[in-house]
């Protein structure tokens, strides 16, 4: 099923023929309690693309911050609109040290959904590693590869903790994200099942 341009929110045919597709939740109380003004965030530059969307600079409440969109191509595709909406809400619940945290979720209708995260300066771990390599920095274990295997595992045993048992099924080093102080976060829950 596709969709158009039409704000799901403000349109009751698609509202009703969609929410058994779970699209409902665009009326979670988690989706809505964390929306945040389109004209709240100031556009910067192009972060990263992933498999299904794309990740900018942005400006929010004078923090920088990233924003995730999907590619144009896939906006007007329902299934996958409701699964970012199910990463969102999915975010929007985590809170871990270790895990990106959430900021928000904006949109000015349906076909220009995105969620807002905390930006992390360090950039993903491959890029690291390859900036490690470039430079001929010895190969092998150190004290910071080792913080950044322990932040990530501190991370997977929150998500196996909670009460509904959560599995990342995409870790990879492209979603391990640092600071700047090489703390590392994990990153892109769209590949989660519970």
């Amino acid at each position: 099923m596709e969709i158009g341009n039409n704000d799901i929110l403000s349109n009751p045919a698609v509202d009703s023929e969609t929410s058994t597709l779970g699209i409902g939740l665009w009326k979670d109380h988690a989706i809505i309690a964390t929306r945040v003004p389109r004209d709240q965030e100031i556009g910067e530059g192009l972060i990263s693309r992933g498999g299904f969307g794309e990740v900018y600079r942005r400006k929010y409440n004078n923090e920088d911050v990233a924003f995730k969109m999907l590619f144009p191509e896939m906006r007007s595709d329902l299934k996958k609109v409701n699964v970012f909406l199910a990463e969102v809400k999915l975010m929007a619940s985590l809170s871990h040290p270790c895990i990106v945290q959430f900021v928000g979720v904006s949109w000015g209708s349906l076909t220009d959904l995105c969620v807002l995260t905390e930006l992390l300066k360090g950039g993903d771990l491959r890029s690291q590693l390859k900036r490690l390599e470039d430079q001929h920095h010895p190969q092998g274990i150190d004290y910071d590869k080792i913080r950044i295997a322990y932040d990530i595992a501190q991370a997977l045993t929150y998500l196996h903790s909670l009460s509904t048992i959560v599995i990342h099924r995409d870790l990879k080093l492209k979603n391990v994200l640092l600071t700047e102080e090489l703390d590392a976060k994990l990153t892109d829950f769209g590949a989660l099942r519970e």
